[in-house]
């Protein structure tokens, strides 16, 4: 009796210990859910608009999680495709609602990104409230649960997003501002779009990120008050 529960605990202390030396890098394709045919305004918008649209396959996008320092970071990659223009990826970026880097420091959420040439890094106080179902789907080689939630930060402010996690890896991360599942989350469903799994790659060398300092700081109140001013300006511009 006394063995079997050394050999319990030896098995429940490995899986945790493998997590433990394991940095992970995670990649995500998107894909655009808009009904061309309904799109208001001249043909030639539309046209552009479309092509802008499907270029966003050809767009990776990275989640590194370095799991002994307890760190995430979500980002576009840096490499492009050289038939994207700066048009496309405005649009594409406006449509997904990536925006700079999203960056998990012990589960302190930070949204560092730049308004109008000033870098803000925003805490995000709220982001999801999530419902756990006994929903089940295979996404590549892993078997994931669903989670829905409300969102409660960003363009899709109390909008529905539908999450697809894994238990097989129990870190609480994910694209953009999800995260605090019990798995890894391998697919996003928002209103228009999906950000789903590409590749994994588990690596032993470590994974430098970079958390910002608390005095660089702000609050989303802080943030709201910032955009409120530069929205603002804008309009003033664009009256003269």
């Amino acid at each position: 009796m006394k063995f079997m529960k050394i050999v319990t605990l030896i098995l429940l202390i490995i899986p945790f210990n493998i997590w433990c030396q394991t940095n992970v890098e995670v990649h995500y394709k998107s894909e655009i859910l808009i009904d061309f045919d309904t799109l208001q305004g001249p043909e030639r918008f539309k046209q552009v608009f479309k092509n802008s649209v499907e270029k966003s396959k050809l767009i990776d996008f990275v989640l590194l999680i370095n799991v002994n320092d307890s760190l995430s970071l979500f980002k576009k990659d840096d490499l492009n495709d050289p038939s994207i223009s700066k048009m496309d990826l405005l649009t594409i970026s406006q449509i997904l609602e990536v925006n700079g880097k999203y960056i998990n420091s012990k589960r302190k959420l930070i949204h560092d990104y730049f308004l109008l040439e000033k870098n803000l890094k925003v805490e995000v106080e709220k982001t999801v409230n999530w419902i756990l179902t006994k929903e089940v789907k295979k996404i590549g080689d892993y078997t994931c649960l669903k989670a829905i939630g409300t969102i409660e930060y960003g363009k899709s402010k109390n909008e529905t997003v539908e999450a697809w996690y894994t238990a097989s890896i129990p870190l609480p991360y994910g694209p953009k501002t999800y995260h605090g599942l019990p798995g890894l989350i391998l697919e996003i469903k928002e209103k228009n779009h999906i950000l789903y799994l590409d590749k994994i790659k588990f690596i032993s060398d470590e994974i430098k990120i970079i958390a910002p300092e608390k005095k660089d700081i702000i609050s989303e109140k802080q943030a709201n008050s910032i955009i409120k001013i530069a929205n603002k300006k804008a309009e003033e511009y664009f009256k003269n």
